[in-house]
């Protein structure tokens, strides 16, 4: 992990943003990282689940839900990775809950970068995940990086635009106003929805299950998908509300 280690030994911190952007409440400092560096994806392990839980579950759970915009990522160093501490939310619009159009938020994600040339010496590099890493000399693999994600999710990237389905994280006087808060997605990426064409939605979980993770680099084919699974934002309203007034919604 020399790389990372060097990286953070002045600040501890590492903050990836890569488009500059502007919001009512300032953003920490940022750190421009290019996001073909990140090579490959690994996944967690996989929840022990029959069947993909419906719209209808996870709104119940819901404090907030809202469309937004991924403006960056704080990482900060672990034992052995970095991990993951901040996804910064631009909220375009909130469906539900106190969020308010205009607002930052950190949406708390559990994932992890290691240099690439850790992961492919490594036990957890898979016979599938190495031919990918291979185009690449050592010392090239140096100064790139897997990420690892829950199983199905995929890795944030500035730009990408989601509506979640979130619990807040905060206490009820634990945040200043003026402070971003923090909300967790209540059900993993399960329960968010990622605006793959403009005005349409895939569920995540079912995009990195599709992708491998990997949808930063490879897109993906919606043919593939099912237009069946792809959702207009009227649908996905749609289905919230009829939720909420205790209906079924069986959109996945």
């Amino acid at each position: 992990m020399r790389k990372i280690s060097s990286f953070l030994a002045a600040t501890g911190i590492w903050i990836l943003l890569l488009c500059g952007c502007s919001a009512e409440k300032s953003l920490p400092e940022m750190t421009t990282i290019d996001p073909e560096k990140i090579v490959e994806t690994a996944f967690g392990m996989p929840p022990c689940l029959e069947s993909r839980p419906t719209l209808s579950l996870y709104e119940g759970y819901s404090s907030d839900i809202v469309y937004g915009e991924v403006l960056g990522m704080e990482y900060e160093e672990g034992t052995e990775r970095l991990r993951t501490s901040k996804v910064y939310v631009q909220v375009f619009q909130s469906i539900k809950g106190e969020c308010e159009e205009g607002d930052i938020i950190n949406v708390s994600i559990d994932q992890e970068l290691e240099a690439a040339d850790v992961f492919y010496h490594s036990p957890g590099c898979y016979d599938y995940q190495k031919p990918e890493i291979e185009k690449y000399t050592e010392e090239e693999l140096a100064d790139l990086y897997v990420q690892y994600v829950e199983f199905s999710d995929i890795a944030p990237v500035v730009g990408q635009k989601n509506i979640y389905l979130l619990s807040s994280a905060e206490t009820e006087n634990e945040a200043e106003p003026d402070e971003i808060k923090t909300y967790n997605r209540v059900g993993g990426p399960d329960s968010s929805y990622t605006e793959v064409e403009e005005g349409r939605f895939v569920n995540t979980g079912r995009i990195g299950s599709f992708t491998l993770g990997n949808y930063h680099r490879t897109g993906i084919d919606l043919e593939e998908i099912g237009e069946e699974y792809i959702y207009s934002m009227d649908e996905l309203i749609d289905g919230i509300e009829r939720a909420e007034n205790g209906e079924e919604c069986e959109f996945m």
